[in-house]
């Protein structure tokens, strides 16, 4: 028997038996449209959340704090912890950029508590972070641009901070305020050693506002590196403070994220206390794919009970077809052709069923979008993709649902293959 033939008999025998196949292919379409769905769901949520991370640092970035790198005992594998202080100085930064594979090292100094305002309205800031113009390239600004070398009396706000000023004579919170281009005056205090408060008030200039990306960055407020660390000494009455105490942090920036690991392995050599946020994004991917395989297997459950449709549409089928496989046999058809018959049509409901789920789950892909898209912005948020769809999920889901038909006439199969011509005949 050709291929032919057997491609037009298997479309024959289901066309004439399309109310017991059409159902059953339901029951196919609704286990692959429930893996995909949830698959999908799993996939979604690994985007968002790699996404917000990225949003803050990028994965060829290595952070490196002070302190050396050593042993921690009873500490999970592969923690440190610092020992003793190494200093993040101008020395550190020159060796970590001879470092092969480094493209850039930023540093990064920062202050807490001072008074920002604006005409009569005031807002206190509980952190000042301090950047090189080169480090502010991450930033993504809605508005404005970024710091230009040897600038000293810039700032650059985070997307809430316009929102979050207090009028201080009515002590009412002020409306969204126009502050780009708008000069700014800091209020730094310190204790001299007299033990009296004194005052500083810095002018700045807003030349940049932050692309909003979440609660605990759009309050951020950002300095040129040389502006804060003046402030820095003035606020501790202590002059060289990156001499003595060093930066905060640096951001080492790799050629790519290739180079990462290398990096931060000769790092560790070198006793920098480093961290890589590509090992997040590892971590991460580990985990959401075990909650996608979770999340399939529970969808899967729906394609199980679908197979068991399958396997009793087929066998339902050999009763009523028992004659006419016995005059099959008698004119010539071997086991292999009726078997070829009963496995071709059971694969076929769980392709054709397949193809149903895949558009089913795109068009919930489409509602379950469209819906939460709806719900966020009324909410003042941004729509995200709570499910995501590749292509290869779509490939995967179809090879299942065709296999999955496959193994389910196996058994019908080889019964209808084993039946006596003879008794076949005689059936009635």
């Amino acid at each position: 028997m050709s291929y032919q033939d057997l491609v037009v008999m298997v479309l024959g025998n289901l066309a004439r038996m399309k109310l017991r196949s059409s159902l059953t292919m339901i029951g196919v379409m609704i286990g692959t449209a429930a893996i995909v769905m949830m698959v999908s769901i799993g996939i979604g949520l690994q985007a968002f959340v790699t996404t917000n991370i990225e949003s803050v640092i990028s994965a060829n970035t290595i952070m490196v704090f002070p302190g050396e790198v050593g042993s921690n005992p009873g500490g999970a594998p592969g923690t440190t912890h610092a020992t003793s202080e190494k200093k993040l100085d101008e020395k550190a930064i020159r060796e970590i950029q001879r470092i092969s594979g480094v493209m850039n090292v930023d540093p990064q100094l920062s202050l807490g508590g001072a008074k920002m305002i604006y005409r009569r309205a005031a807002n206190n800031v509980s952190l000042i972070n301090g950047l090189t113009p080169e480090g502010t390239e991450d930033l993504e600004l809605s508005e404005g641009r970024k710091f230009r070398a040897g600038e000293q009396r810039s700032i650059i706000i985070g997307n809430k901070v316009p929102d979050s000023f207090t009028d201080e004579r009515s002590g009412k919170v002020s409306d969204h305020l126009d502050l780009l281009g708008r000069p700014l005056t800091l209020m730094l205090t310190r204790t001299n050693a007299e033990g009296e408060t004194e005052t500083k008030e810095v002018k700045a200039k807003v030349v940049g506002i932050v692309e909003a990306v979440g609660p605990d960055q759009d309050y951020n407020v950002f300095l040129p590196i040389k502006t804060l660390e003046n402030h820095i000494e003035w606020t501790l009455n202590q002059g060289n403070i990156i001499k003595q105490k060093g930066y905060d942090q640096l951001l080492v920036k790799t050629s790519s994220i290739d180079d990462v690991e290398q990096v931060e392995a000769e790092l560790k050599e070198k006793n920098y206390n480093s961290f890589a946020f590509k090992n997040v994004v590892k971590g991460l991917s580990t985990v959401f794919t075990v909650i996608q395989a979770i999340l399939g297997g529970i969808g899967g459950i729906a394609l199980v009970v679908a197979a068991i449709g399958i396997i009793n549409t087929m066998i339902m089928s050999i009763y009523e077809r028992t004659r006419e496989i016995g005059i099959m046999k008698a004119i010539g058809a071997s086991n292999k052709d009726v078997l070829k018959i009963f496995l071709l049509e059971a694969g076929t409901i769980g392709f054709l069923g397949g193809i149903g789920g895949v558009l089913l789950s795109l068009l919930g892909k489409l509602l379950v979008n469209f819906g939460l898209g709806l719900y966020l912005r009324s909410l003042g948020g941004e729509p995200v993709n709570a499910m995501i769809i590749p292509l290869w999920l779509v490939l995967f889901a179809l090879g299942f649902a065709f296999v999955m038909g496959v193994i389910s006439g196996v058994y019908p199969a080889r019964r209808a293959a084993r039946l006596s011509p003879l008794a076949a005949l005689r059936y009635e």
